[in-house]
């Protein structure tokens, strides 16, 4: 399984200082990997990228209705980034200003978000945004929660030379970071809590492996559950999978229903267990229509949609047994799913209405192989090639050109 290396550092002693001052419990994690290189999954580092700014179509809520900036993300990715036999992520194009802020965010908030998920065991899922009014912070998507807790995770990313050494780019991001401490409106906007707050600056260049150096920013402080906010971020998150590979299905409305019924109530625990049914009250059930509906592979295990865009037709799914865990909405099985991320060449069997298929420019492609159903007259059956990455938290993606 191809990784990719981070090494990990304080980015001084002042900082080092701080964070032990600050945050005790997440010092004593921290240092079990500072000073060392890390391996993150390279399916893992690529989903963190891709998606850095996956906003909703409201505003609001999470939503992979609207991918096509996954696909300029991974456009960027693979002409400017490449993976060495070290495990290096480098810079293809030594000593060139490359799509600056593009790249080096993408940098950054992949970076950011693999070395955070590592330090505390979550996955893409617990990263998601949600909609919650009082907390504008929330349409923030670098904050996560353990049980007792929020992390608040600042993160900047560069492009450098030589990323063993400070450059004046990665200065300004520090002091970027910790900056807001100066500030008295922020500071009396947030009170002092017990939530943690890193920030975590991460830096390629053309040599070395991408470096994290971890500064002390400003305290962050919610008066909400940070176990039920964890919980319905992996909600939203998997309910904007399956609402993308169909919107009006039982399981897609009757799971937006559970997540608004949870936000709305304080003791959401007396739910747990309940699983979600349909219009006549019995238990959801993932029928052959449902797993047949878009796109699936052989063994129909994973569950998805697909659409085109820049002259390449990209897979987004789900493992069938997640799907599985969220219609029992056993709460514990939920905020336990971390699934072994792969890279895997399937053949994935796909159907477009007709409609969608004559507005689509997946009709004059050579590559793709069209298939016969009698049967469904209604859709365009064919079938796709691609190399299918599973990341961490499920999600599936897959691209092929067109």
């Amino acid at each position: 399984m191809a990784s990719v290396k981070i090494r990990i550092d304080y980015y001084d002693q002042e900082q080092k200082g701080l964070i032990q001052n600050n945050f005790p419990k997440d010092f004593d994690v921290i240092e079990k990997i500072a000073g060392k290189t890390i391996s993150i999954p390279l399916e893992d580092f690529k989903t963190y990228a891709f998606f850095r700014h996956k906003h909703s179509l409201n505003g609001k809520e999470s939503s992979f209705i609207d991918l096509k900036e996954m696909a300029q993300n991974w456009g960027h990715y693979d002409l400017y980034l490449e993976l060495d036999e070290r495990g290096a992520l480098i810079n293809k194009f030594p000593g060139e200003i490359i799509e600056a802020n593009d790249v080096s965010e993408m940098i950054g908030i992949a970076g950011g978000l693999s070395v955070a998920s590592t330090l505390y065991g979550f996955t893409q899922a617990d990263w998601t945004k949600i909609p919650i009014s009082k907390h504008k912070d929330f349409d923030f998507n670098r904050i996560s929660s353990l049980e007792e807790r929020f992390i608040n995770i600042e993160t900047k990313g560069s492009i450098i030379p030589d990323n063993s050494k400070k450059s004046s780019s990665v200065s300004n991001h520090k002091n970027s970071i910790i900056g807001k401490k100066l500030d008295p409106k922020f500071i009396n906007r947030r009170p002092i809590s017990n939530n943690t707050n890193i920030g975590i600056i991460t830096v390629a260049d053309r040599n070395h492996n991408l470096q994290a150096w971890l500064v002390d920013p400003p305290i962050r402080s919610f008066d909400i559950s940070p176990k039920k906010t964890r919980l319905l971020k992996r909600l939203y998150f998997y309910h904007s999978i399956i609402r993308y590979i169909t919107e009006r299905s039982h399981l897609t409305i009757a799971l937006a229903d559970r997540i608004k019924a949870i936000e709305n109530t304080n003791d959401y625990m007396h739910l747990n267990k309940v699983p979600l049914v349909n219009g006549g009250f019995n238990k959801i059930e993932l029928s052959e229509s449902f797993v047949n509906f878009k796109a699936y592979n052989l063994e129909k295990e994973i569950l998805g949609n697909t659409y085109s865009y820049d002259s390449h037709i990209f897979f987004l799914g789900i493992s069938k047994d997640i799907v599985d865990i969220i219609i029992s909405q056993d709460f514990n099985r939920i905020l336990e799913i971390k699934t072994v991320p792969f890279t895997q060449s399937l053949i994935l069997d796909c159907k477009k209405s007709k409609n969608e298929w004559r507005k689509s420019d997946m009709k004059d492609s050579l590559n793709i192989t069209l298939s016969s159903n009698l049967k469904d007259t209604q859709y365009i059956h064919f079938k796709m090639k691609t190399d299918i990455l599973q990341s961490t938290s499920g999600l599936c993606i897959g691209r092929q050109k067109l």
